[in-house]
């Protein structure tokens, strides 16, 4: 009788984790590209001598984002 167990394949597994990993990627670089704009527009205010405002609004499944100087 010549049995042999099934085996997992890592080529399965792998899929999965390559796309939570390419979706944290995008995610994390989304983030790092707005602290970055933001950054921007506060040390813009600053060597403008104005103090930095924003404000977001999200209403009915659309939102806005406001920067400015004061």
């Amino acid at each position: 009788m010549d049995y042999s167990a099934p085996t997992i394949t890592s080529q399965n597994i792998y899929l999965a984790e390559d796309q939570v990993v390419w979706y944290t990627v995008a995610i994390a670089i989304l983030l790092l590209l707005a602290v970055t704009i933001v950054a921007a527009c506060v040390l813009y205010c600053l060597t403008k001598g104005k103090s930095f405002t924003g404000s977001w609004s999200y209403v009915n499944g659309s939102g806005s984002v406001r920067l400015g100087c004061k």
